[in-house]
């Protein structure tokens, strides 16, 4: 059977899977991208309420469990034929549908703080880059190239003025 003809077999007698795999990338990256940084920001630097952290460390952990149910899901279906017929009736099934309809109760809440999270992540994303310059200034390279970069801006800003 040619690679075309297997993904064709595959697509008919399981529709489900191409959206299942796809909801699997997006909540694990979601999980890894925006939520565990403000996981980790809101343990260190106490950044926002209890209840903004108990929000954020919820859907974090909904996240994971939803893409180890998938991925359990996924074992099952390419088990040997008798334990497959046995999995529309599986609780897998039942957990991805419930959590299904929890991401479904979290969209207005997702909504309302998506501005927020965005605007926290620029923050501190500004933060750790202006640490890190003032980290060069003050450990300047054994080459010294940033030591001549500045050098070479402070001269400039005088001859900016004196030409003034």
């Amino acid at each position: 059977m040619s690679k075309d003809e297997k993904l064709m077999h595959l697509l008919q007698n399981s529709p489900e899977l191409p959206e299942m795999l796809e909801e699997f990338r997006d909540k694990l990256s979601e999980a890894n991208e925006p939520l565990y940084p403000l996981l980790q920001m809101g343990r260190q630097k106490g950044t926002f309420s209890d209840t903004g952290h108990n929000y954020i460390e919820a859907k974090y952990k909904l996240n994971l469990l939803y893409c180890l149910n998938i991925g359990y899901y996924l074992m099952l279906h390419n088990s040997p034929r008798e334990e497959k017929e046995d999995l529309k009736n599986h609780p897998v099934i039942e957990r991805i549908v419930t959590m299904r309809n929890m991401y479904k109760t979290c969209a207005k809440t997702d909504c309302t703080l998506e501005q927020e999270i965005e605007h926290l992540l620029n923050v501190e994303e500004e933060k750790e880059e202006e640490e890190e310059e003032t980290k060069k200034r003050k450990n300047p390279s054994s080459d010294g190239e940033e030591v001549e970069e500045d050098l070479y801006e402070k001269h400039k800003k005088l001859n900016e003025q004196e030409e003034k």
